[in-house]
């Protein structure tokens, strides 16, 4: 926003800057011209010849409100829509304001929400950490699409550094099911959706990616720059949840062939209960899904199978799988060609998974997918704008995705996730809606399946943000 749009009007004043006194200055004044709620602060970096900038929101005044709405990516990558109303109440000791917020957010391929109350204290730790307590509802599934009704309620306390990159989180939680139209969970999933956990975490985030010039004739045509993320849980301070968990991510925006936009990312995490009860001991929150196209989180996206569309499932209970629908990966001989001894080509005969055929897709019994304990991805996709119908900010795209989840973690995960391995490649159109968010229509074409998964091949999907 005007924080941004600030920054980048810096630029040249940070390369023709000779002191750092003398770009303070110049940064401030150049932040209250851009905005009167952002102030900038700058620092020496980590070595010589590195500067640190930073632009943050003004501090609020004691009595006054503020409020805002905003699309993009949340904490789990996912695309989502975001508001918060502040208010600075006065502290007993007539000191600093109490900053008071209350927020929602609503996770369109999770079809999830979540409400909370946010009280951060007017007191900054060592080295610039600052504390807030949080407490909150939330509900997932609320549209029944990928399995049944949830609630939760949590209390966390956590710590932020001035950076914004790098978080610590102490969280409580209870979750439950809620009676619905959705046919009630198997025992073996009701074990996963109903649970109290208490848990540390860390998370960090850096996102260097830059939106194209608005006044171009590929205004939404993708941004350019690196996003990483990662995060680190461990839970079993007390409740019925033992594990720890770690999830990574990268990607990386580029130009190409002129106005085109070529993005390469890498994803993947795993789960490990601690717990001597097996892999049912980590919960369906805490788990990895595998399907989807861009509406879905960075790691979890492959184009031409359903949401949550692949890994372990369970049959719903009245539901019994005929014998000409078993979910068991079927395969047939075929000759391949590879590169022998000494590099000379040779042909062999081997199994190869075959992909199942629309009348077994369609016999498939209604199953609910129980996720998987490890996941890894890798995809690379290439935008382009279209010069028919320019009004309506057109871009198509091809994208390739290779990507694996096992349903549990052993010491063979590397060849587990090779023999679990799934593959597809997608085009498709999608329109630029404002605040960078997309709509778009895409047909895949899965190169690799297992038994059990659920093709989609056309998708429509919406997602909130530049997530490509």
């Amino acid at each position: 926003g005007p924080a941004r749009a600030a920054a980048e009007a810096a630029a040249q004043r940070v390369r023709d800057a000779r002191t750092l006194g003398g770009l303070d200055r110049s940064l401030r004044a150049e932040a209250l011209i851009g905005s009167g709620d952002v102030v900038a602060e700058v620092s020496t970096g980590p070595r010589r010849g590195v500067l640190c900038v930073a632009f943050r929101p003004a501090p609020m005044t004691e009595g006054t409100w503020s409020a805002g709405a905003h699309t993009g990516l949340d904490e789990g990558l996912d695309s989502a829509l975001r508001f918060r109303v502040q208010h600075a109440a006065p502290a007993a000791d007539g000191g600093p304001p109490i900053r008071l917020g209350f927020g929602g957010l609503f996770n369109v391929g999770r079809s999830a929400g979540l409400a909370s109350l946010q009280i951060t204290p007017p007191l900054t730790l060592v080295s610039g950490w600052a504390p807030s307590i949080e407490i909150g509802l939330s509900a997932a599934n609320v549209a029944e699409l990928l399995g049944p009704q949830q609630q939760a309620t949590h209390g966390a306390l956590s710590l932020n550094d001035s950076s914004g990159r790098h978080s610590l989180r102490l969280q409580t939680s209870a979750r439950e099911v809620l009676p619905g139209d959705h046919p009630s969970p198997s025992l073996m999933q009701a074990e996963m959706l109903q649970n109290t956990k208490a848990s540390l975490g860390y998370r960090y985030l850096c996102d260097t990616r830059l939106a194209t010039d608005a006044s171009s004739s590929s205004a939404c045509m993708g941004t350019v720059g690196t996003l990483r993320a990662a995060s680190a849980e461990v839970a079993g301070f007390f409740g019925d949840v033992a594990l720890a968990r770690a999830e990574c991510a990268w990607m990386r925006s580029t130009r190409a062939f002129g106005n085109a936009f070529l993005t390469c990312s890498a994803a993947g995490g795993f789960a490990l209960p601690l717990a001597a009860c097996g892999s049912t001991s980590v919960p369906l929150e805490d788990r990895f899904f595998l399907g989807g196209t861009f509406g879905q989180s960075l790691g979890e996206r492959l184009p031409g199978f359903a949401a949550h569309g692949t890994g372990p499932a369970d049959v719903r209970p009245g539901d019994q799988a005929g014998p000409d629908s078993s979910s068991a990966e079927k395969t047939e001989l075929r000759t391949v060609f590879r590169f022998g001894r000494d590099w000379q080509t040779e042909r062999r005969l081997e199994h190869a998974a075959v992909l199942p055929s629309k009348e077994e897709e369609v016999m498939q019994p209604p199953v609910d997918r129980l996720g998987g304990t490890a996941r890894a991805s890798v995809a690379a996709t290439l935008h382009f704008p279209m010069p028919i119908l320019s009004a309506l900010n057109l871009r198509g795209f091809v994208t390739g995705t290779a990507a694996s989840l096992v349903g549990e973690v052993r010491p063979s995960l590397l060849a587990d996730l090779k023999d679990q391995g799934r593959a597809s490649i997608a085009g498709g159109l999608a329109a630029a809606l404002p605040g960078g968010g997309l709509l778009g229509v895409s047909y895949a074409q899965p190169l690799l399946a297992r038994g059990g998964d659920e093709l989609r091949r056309w998708q429509m999907w919406l997602s909130f943000g530049n997530v490509l």
